[in-house]
């Protein structure tokens, strides 16, 4: 197998730490480069951030200052999952059978963690599955209304999105504020991810 390295030049220039997948394995494993996205797709994706984009801003402006409030970031945090299922469902091509929505996903995908002597349920936003009948899970997602994925309040965050894969025994993850989409890999004692 001929494969160039240039098809896969983009992983490359993504932002990692750790060594989620090597560019020598990707070229070896995925000869060919991924496949353009279709004009179509490209305009409904187009739309969908453009209703994210619209939505964030409203929601700036109409809680300046209230940026910690709770219904701040419920709100915030449903534009997010709106523009991530755009993603999923029209980009990648997941099928509504493979995604799991908030009130469909399993229980045993939460997790109880503790923090002092308050205790929390962690649970993902979205769930791929490997599986039209939703046996195997593939990639849990979480949303994250912070302005930076992982970093200052988003470090909360993406520090329950790892405690989440490490509960449940998953290993993959996305998440995502809707600019910055964070893949992440969590072993048992390290941590890698792209984004």
């Amino acid at each position: 197998m001929n494969a160039s390295p240039a098809a896969h030049a983009w992983w490359s220039r993504l932002r990692h730490q750790g060594l989620l997948l090597s560019p020598v394995l990707m070229v070896e494993r995925y000869p060919s480069a991924p496949e353009a996205i279709t004009f179509s797709a490209l305009g409904k994706l187009r739309d969908a951030h453009t209703r994210f984009a619209t939505k964030a801003k409203a929601q700036a402006d109409g809680a300046k200052g209230r940026v910690g409030d709770p219904s701040y970031d419920e709100g915030d945090q449903a534009a997010i999952l709106g523009f991530v299922d755009a993603v999923f469902e029209n980009l990648l091509g997941h099928a509504e059978t493979r995604l799991a929505k908030q009130h469909t996903i399993p229980e045993k995908l939460a997790v109880a963690i503790r923090i002092g002597s308050r205790s929390d349920t962690i649970r993902p936003h979205r769930v791929i599955f490997a599986d039209e009948a939703g046996q195997t899970p593939t990639l849990l997602v979480m949303a994250d209304p912070s302005p930076q994925v992982g970093r200052g309040r988003g470090r909360t965050k993406y520090a329950q999105m790892l405690e989440l894969l490490r509960g449940t025994g998953q290993r993959l993850g996305v998440l995502t504020n809707g600019q910055q989409f964070r893949l992440v890999y969590a072993g048992l004692d390290f941590e890698s991810w792209c984004e």
